[in-house]
């Protein structure tokens, strides 16, 4: 996101100041006089100070503030609208650490694909990863929400996670109790990276839109610039599907 926001003012003629450390950072943007200001996530916490300057949030919603992120609910929904469409009838959901604060956002996305496809909401295919810092700490989380899912009886044949990293770690816990992908269970990841094509078997993805973010993160801080103060919108980007070979029909 930080290149496409430099190339984007850099394309409106416009020089860029990178900062980092929350309101140390802010400060510093402002001692240098910055006629405007992109902050990402995580230097927008919820005591985050609104800049003196005109501002734009990549990332979660600040009030009096500009804000842009990814649509998770129709990145969601994408995701399960593909394997339903590939014939899976039951599908889980599963948020990662990473995207815990928007799960809800998540779910919605989820449900409405499902109600478009005739498919009942289920609770119990619903999960929550449990935190796991160390890459450890992933790893057995990948594998106790795999061993959750497979419990019941009818476990899943499809499975939307939010998060590439938790997603490839379930890839590998599945394949450890015997069930491969996509034979045995198809899964598209929330979020994408350049290493999930390197993956076995590659790992179909709905990607975060980072240059559109970026780009619209800039249009929003110019529209703020030259009004003065302007709206303080929120602005959600929807994700790109990349099909790749972690999704087939079940089996059967």
């Amino acid at each position: 996101v930080a290149e496409a926001v430099t190339r984007a003012a850099q394309d409106q003629g416009y020089a860029v100041l990178l900062a980092a450390g929350g309101d140390e950072g802010l400060a510093g943007l402002e001692a240098r006089r910055a006629e405007g200001i992109v902050a990402v996530a995580a230097s927008a916490g919820a005591n985050w100070r609104v800049p003196r300057c005109p501002a734009v949030v990549v990332g979660p919603a600040v009030e009096g503030c500009a804000s842009v992120g990814p649509d998770l609910a129709q990145m969601a929904d994408a995701a399960t609208e593909h394997l339903a469409g590939l014939g899976h009838r039951r599908i889980a959901l599963v948020i990662g650490q990473d995207y815990m604060p928007r799960g809800e956002q998540a779910l919605e996305g989820y449900r409405r694909a499902l109600a478009r496809h005739g498919m009942r909401f289920q609770p119990r295919l619903v999960r929550a990863a449990a935190p796991g810092k160390a890459k450890a700490g992933r790893q057995d989380q990948a594998r106790d929400t795999a061993r959750a899912l497979l419990a019941a009886p009818d476990w899943p044949s499809a499975v939307v996670v939010g998060g590439a990293g938790l997603a490839l770690g379930m890839m590998g816990a599945m394949a450890a109790a015997g069930i491969a992908c996509p034979a045995g269970v198809s899964i598209v990841a929330l979020g994408d990276g350049d290493w999930a094509g390197q993956t076995s078997p590659a790992l179909t993805a709905v990607a975060e839109p980072a240059q559109e973010i970026g780009a619209e993160a800039v249009r929003l801080l110019l529209d703020r610039l030259k009004d003065g103060t302007g709206p303080t919108a929120r602005v959600l980007v929807p994700g790109a599907l990349a099909l790749r070979a972690s999704t087939a029909p079940p089996a059967g």
